[in-house]
């Protein structure tokens, strides 16, 4: 039951998504470029495998991205869609000062 109103009721999980996207993305960025300091200082390294973890690493935090951006989408268009309100006013405050 949790689960469904976390899902059902909340944006967090797309904007989740778009972080770990980000996240995954710089870091892919940042072990490519200690891949490449790695290979200039020491041209004996096996070619391949980090080349093909890199490309992965960045591909999959530019897919969260883009999958957390199209759900913001979504999200905000059920929400706009959504006929019952956003939020609720518990207290009114007045200012009579006049």
């Amino acid at each position: 039951m949790w689960l469904n109103m976390f899902t059902n009721f909340s944006i967090v999980p797309l904007r989740i998504s778009t972080v770990l996207g980000t996240i995954l993305s710089f870091g892919g960025f940042l072990f490519a470029l200690a891949i490449l300091i790695e290979k200039f200082l020491n041209p004996e390294v096996p070619q391949g495998y980090a080349s093909l973890v890199i490309i992965f690493i960045i591909f999959s935090g530019v897919q969260l991205i883009f999958i957390g951006l199209i759900g913001e989408y979504v999200g905000r268009l059920f929400i706009s869609n959504n006929k019952h309100p956003q939020f609720f006013i518990t207290k009114k405050y007045e200012n009579n000062e006049t």
